[in-house]
């Protein structure tokens, strides 16, 4: 009887758990182009590329940390390979801000909006889905975007469970 009363008593508690946010992912969207917080900060024109799926780009990213860092190449590129099955995409949502991003600048034109895009659960669904993303934000955004915001969610969830609360470093690293 006892036990069955703290089953109970915690059942809510460990649902709700499942559903805290650990960290969350923002775009600049503006009406002709959408651009992942991470690249909107950089003062470096971002490269053209050729390469259309995301995931493949974000491969070719992480594969620089090689020659410097072999060992965290390693652990990304898993890290990017059991990622894709933990993404839900949903339609018709707004993401609640996360603040997380403690960014020093927005764009002056009104017509532009930081926006959530993706939001990091500290736990899987039962699903077994630990990041959604805005379906709508996520198609506007171009390869090389999508690619960065994959790679965001990469080093931020690492930074994040090294302490860091906020993405500064994270987008820095990116970048």
């Amino acid at each position: 009887m006892n036990l069955m009363f703290w089953f109970i008593l915690l059942l809510p508690i460990a649902t709700f758990a499942n559903n805290r946010v650990g960290n969350g992912g923002d775009i600049i969207q503006c009406p002709t182009k959408s651009q992942v917080l991470d690249l909107y900060e950089s003062s470096e024109a971002l490269r053209k590329v050729s390469e259309t799926d995301e995931y493949l780009f974000a491969e070719q990213i992480l594969a620089g940390l090689k020659l410097l860092a072999p060992d965290l190449e390693k652990q990304y590129q898993n890290r990017l390979k059991s990622m894709k099955d933990e993404i839900e995409f949903k339609s018709e949502i707004e993401l609640v801000d996360i603040e997380d991003s403690k960014n020093l600048f927005k764009p002056k034109d009104k017509k532009c909006k930081m926006l959530q895009i993706a939001v990091r659960k500290n736990q899987k669904s039962t699903q077994g889905k630990r990041f959604i993303i805005d379906q709508e934000l996520w198609n506007a955004l171009d390869s090389q975007n999508k690619a960065a915001l994959l790679t965001h969610e990469i080093v931020y969830e690492h930074f994040f469970k090294l302490g860091m609360n906020d993405s500064a470093t994270a987008r820095e690293f990116n970048r």
